[in-house]
């Protein structure tokens, strides 16, 4: 259409306006039409995410902007239309968040947590003095009234000063930029502390701080303070004191001890020991610290010297020295011995005794022989200077059976007594020796030994066979129903237990050797067996034929055997015995023998190192430390039991064999000394 369409009769005014609006709605067209286009292929390029904000409190007043980028924040939602943009989400009373959002995000939820403001508290503290606050033990510096910042949560403030009662109080922060006031009124304490220091030139000082000199008499804040006292020339005094409510400390008077002084000491020759009153405190040349304003007596020692003693006293921290010349000085001795002798001075040798020899003072003198034990003197300045010096040896087993204790106590209740050397000769009864008249059995032992004063009990044997079950009510019976070979093993475990060298060595074969130059634990043997219940150690005589004496019967409380007692369980008795135990007895229920032994006639019988042999060795002859049979299928077993009721069977020399174990055999151990 061209403008000619219009009439000629048209304004020009009006023409140009119509043209406008034309063209405008020409634009408008090609800009919907451009949209139109544009919208779809725009929707197709955008990425929507959605924010998941927490706490739930953040999501009352959040507000999303995007500070960089294409994108457009619909709610919770982000639609991006390029390739990444920065959020940024705010909320009342929060931390702003900040984060950026790129399309290759995989998770289209992104969870935002967003912190919290913390609270500005103002602590406000009614006090008529200078206080300190702590917040949960962190001090808030400053005068009140003190503001600070913390996170939502509960707090304890503490107030403390030198004239108030300590406080503290509980309070609730409620976060979020939210401001709070505390209250706080304090109450005056009248705690007080008095103290006089000796001297009185002292600086006091409470927790570091000095507070007057010599003496203070004033207030201190409730609690536990560091009381520091110092003065020149004077050890510093620090001890602590709690102090409560309105209490009134009184310290007293304190008097300082002075600083020590100092002494540097020399001799000629050196290596000379230094005594301060009489206690060693180091050898020439040093410097010794010595107590102020008191006399200290000094003593120089050196061996093949005079000995020097003077005194001093010195000022606190005054620095002194001394020097001393000492003077040799030689001994005459004469050394005797009986026997002779090999005579030793600090081990270099000098001759035999009878022996004129000079010493000195410190030296040790020494005597030896062989098969008797050593003796040695050490030469002492007190004394004239010739002297005679006598030896009287002693046989070295001897010695060594003395210095030995007369018990041993092993894993707390395993009691071993001690028995020398000793020669026995017994007459043994026609129905044991096998004839018509008595035989005299004789032997020597000549290695004196320990012997358990009591059979070994059920809770000591537990502790080697510790699938046992031990009860209070039988802990104390003897171990009964083992054999010889197992309580030959415990032997060797009580041997290790205690480091000593096992007397058993059991073969590959079955077969068990011994070792009789082992110290380790072991079973007597018979000879030793007998020896403790047959001879009285103490007046070297025999006590009879029977653990008891002589005499046809037991005697009350001699042992637990089958008497009158055993008759309502219809046990084989002896008529003429009674006692208190039908069954096995707890070890030592019965009195001991003249050597302290107990139960060596009844309750249970005893395992012997011995092998069996009907017939008892040394019948008429003479036998010296008899280990019994070299060979024999069974062992030997020692004595009566609570079955026992045959006095034939109650002999001391009375022996027999057993099945591999029997209910009223059981053991006691033994060791050698040498």
């Amino acid at each position: 259409m061209s403008d000619s369409s219009f009439g000629s009769d048209t304004d020009p005014l009006d023409l140009r306006r119509i043209q406008k609006e034309r063209r405008a709605r020409i634009v408008t067209a090609i800009v919907v039409v451009t949209l139109l286009v544009s919208i779809p292929l725009l929707l197709f390029r955008t990425t929507a995410f959605k924010l998941e904000i927490a706490p739930d409190k953040a999501n009352e007043t959040v507000r999303i902007t995007t500070d960089e980028g294409m994108a457009l924040a619909v709610g919770k939602r982000i639609l991006l239309f390029g390739q990444t943009t920065k959020l940024r989400i705010e909320s009342v009373g929060f931390q702003p968040y900040q984060t950026r959002v790129d399309r290759t995000t995989q998770d289209r939820v992104l969870s935002i947590m967003m912190d919290p403001l913390p609270g500005s508290v103002t602590i406000h503290v009614q006090a008529s003095s200078d206080v300190s606050v702590e917040v949960q033990g962190t001090e808030v510096s400053g005068t009140p009234p003190l503001t600070t910042e913390l996170a939502r949560g509960v707090y304890v403030v503490s107030v403390t000063g030198n004239q108030i009662v300590p406080l503290q109080h509980e309070f609730r922060v409620e976060g979020y930029g939210v401001t709070q006031d505390v209250q706080l009124v304090t109450e005056e304490s009248t705690a007080s502390l008095t103290v006089q220091v000796v001297p009185n030139t002292a600086a006091i000082e409470i927790n570091g701080s000095p507070i007057g000199h010599g003496v203070y008499n004033g207030r201190i804040a409730v609690g536990t303070h560091e009381i520091s006292l110092v003065a020149e020339n004077y050890l510093p005094h620090h001890l602590q004191v709690s102090v409560g409510i309105n209490e009134q400390v009184d310290l007293e008077v304190v008097e300082l001890r002075p600083l020590p002084a100092s002494l540097d000491v020399t001799s000629n020759p050196s290596d000379a020991s230094i005594l301060l009153d009489g206690t060693f405190v180091g050898s020439t040349p040093s410097k010794v610290t010595i107590a102020a304003n008191k006399e200290v007596e000094i003593k120089i020692r050196k061996p093949n010297y005079l000995t020097q003693t003077t005194s001093i006293e010195l000022r606190p921290g005054e620095r002194s020295t001394r020097s001393f010349n000492l003077e040799s000085v030689e001994i005459q001795a004469e050394v005797n011995s009986s026997p002779k002798a090999v005579v030793w001075v600090n081990g270099e040798r000098k001759g035999s005794t009878p022996s004129k020899l000079v010493v000195n003072v410190g030296d040790v003198v020494k005597v030896t022989r062989e098969g008797f034990a050593s003796q040695s003197v050490e030469i002492e300045a007190a004394g004239p200077e010739r002297r005679s010096l006598d030896f009287q040896l002693v046989d070295e087993l001897r010695d060594k059976y003395d210095k030995s204790p007369e018990l041993l106590v092993i894993n707390d209740s395993i009691t071993l007594r001690k028995i020398p050397p000793l020669q026995v000769s017994t007459r043994v009864p026609p129905d044991i020796a096998g004839g018509s008249d008595p035989s005299t059995r004789e032997f020597e032992l000549t290695r004196a030994f320990y012997l358990g004063t009591h059979e070994i009990r059920r809770k000591e044997y537990a502790k080697f066979v510790t699938s046992l079950k031990v009860e209070a009510s039988n802990e104390d019976l003897p171990i009964s129903e083992i054999s010889w070979e197992e309580a030959a093993r415990f032997c060797n475990w009580l041997s290790a237990q205690q480091k000593l060298e096992p007397v058993y060595v059991f073969e590959s074969n079955g077969g068990v050797t011994i070792n009789s130059a082992a110290l380790g634990f072991r079973l007597p043997t018979e000879a030793e067996w007998e020896a403790a219940a047959q001879f009285d150690l103490y007046r070297e005589t025999v006590i009879g034929a029977y653990p008891w004496g002589s005499a046809d019967a037991p005697r009350t409380g001699s042992g637990n055997y089958s008497g009158r007692e055993s008759r309502p369980e219809m046990y084989p008795f002896l008529d003429v015995h009674l006692d208190n135990h039908v069954e096995v007895a707890p070890v030592g229920s019965y009195r001991q023998n003249a050597n302290g032994f107990h139960d060596l006639g009844g309750n249970v019988a005893e395992w012997v190192q011995d092998r069996y042999e009907s017939k008892s060795q040394g019948l008429n002859q003479k036998l010296k430390d008899p280990l019994g049979p070299q060979s024999g299928l069974d062992r030997m077993v020692k004595g009566a039991d609570f079955r026992t009721h045959d006095l034939k069977e109650m002999y001391i020399n009375s022996r027999r064999v057993v099945g591999l174990k029997d209910e009223t055999v059981g053991f006691r151990v033994a060791k050698w000394l040498w």
